[in-house]
């Protein structure tokens, strides 16, 4: 816990970099007779607002806004959520042929990153973690 505690800037900087880059991996693979696409977020709206809110997240941890943080973090987990969802629902007949790539997954694990340092701040202010 001290390392988190001491490091805890760096770790939410690292999610917001994780978010950032999990933008340009692979969101969706649709195999069909041997043939295989993939498709990352950036080429959706959803890609760009989320490349656009995690700099947000990113500059507002780096300027000690945390609790600001958590707003921004919290639109990129609905809209990762969302676009997981809107996935099987486009392909409707064909959401067999889908799959979910590493991408979507990436983005949940920094937007933990980035808002589990801010959670634990909080309770560590109020005195529930030492």
């Amino acid at each position: 816990m001290d390392f988190i505690k001491k490091n805890k800037l760096y770790i939410g900087l690292a999610g917001c970099a994780l978010m950032l880059i999990a933008v340009f991996l692979p969101f969706a693979t649709v195999k069909f007779f041997g043939l295989e696409q993939s498709v990352s977020f950036v080429e959706g709206w959803e890609g760009k607002f989320i490349l656009a809110l995690s700099v947000v997240s990113g500059l507002l941890l780096w300027f000690k806004k945390e609790k600001y943080s958590l707003i921004s973090t919290g639109i990129i987990l609905l809209l990762d959520i969302y676009a997981m969802i809107n996935l099987k629902s486009q392909l409707k007949g064909f959401s067999s042929l889908a799959h979910l790539g590493i991408g979507p997954w990436f983005i949940l694990i920094g937007v933990v990153a980035a808002a589990g340092v801010v959670v634990l701040q909080i309770l560590e202010e109020k005195g529930k973690i030492k």
